[in-house]
């Protein structure tokens, strides 16, 4: 990629949702076709660069749980690793698909809620409303590993306790396999 485009990418990932849209949609009906075909061979570059980060991410969680001990630190590690997996994996979804990616994990999340909802992209990626309270699972347990210094976190305003993140060890989630091909 071109450092000018990856410059102006950076530039356009710290706008609103908003502003990305209208940037987007400027270079979608510019009449310049050289900077729609940039632009466009960038947003696959940058999909593309997060799938990379997405697998380097899982890869290593599974590394990590291979060679974890018993309530060890390498465990934690795997569990944030594995979500951050699914973290990038979504983002990159969304960028492909709405040629603009959500910022922070929340927003990802609800992005992703609503892509599911779709038809077309359930057949795709096959993947259903059904991932999103998975999703929101790996997304707590994260934060559990991360924050928390015991297998369990009282949420605020609660006396409910959120799982273990020994709870996804055995399995790590991961969305990479279900990109949407060309979408």
């Amino acid at each position: 990629m071109a450092d000018n485009t990856k410059q102006y990418l950076i530039y356009v990932s710290r706008l609103s949702a908003a502003e990305k849209a209208q940037v987007y949609h400027l270079a979608e009906v510019w009449p310049d076709a050289d900077l729609r075909d940039r632009l466009h061979q960038a947003l696959e570059d940058v999909c593309m660069d997060r799938l990379i980060r997405a697998e380097g991410c899982l890869r290593v969680a599974k590394s990590l749980v291979s060679a974890a001990a018993p309530g060890g630190e390498e465990l934690r590690t795997a569990v944030g690793r594995a979500y951050y997996s699914v973290h990038h994996a979504i983002r990159a979804m969304c960028l492909r698909r709405n040629h603009w990616d959500p910022d922070g994990h929340g927003e990802s999340i609800e992005q992703l809620r609503k892509l599911v909802k779709e038809v077309e992209f359930q057949r795709v990626s096959g993947l259903t409303p059904g991932i999103i309270p998975e999703i929101g699972e790996a997304r707590d347990n994260r934060e559990i590993a991360d924050y928390s210094p015991y297998e369990f976190s009282r949420r605020k305003g609660t006396s409910a306790c959120s799982p273990s993140p020994k709870r996804i060890g055995g399995r790590l989630p991961t969305l990479t396999s279900g990109l949407p091909k060309g979408s």
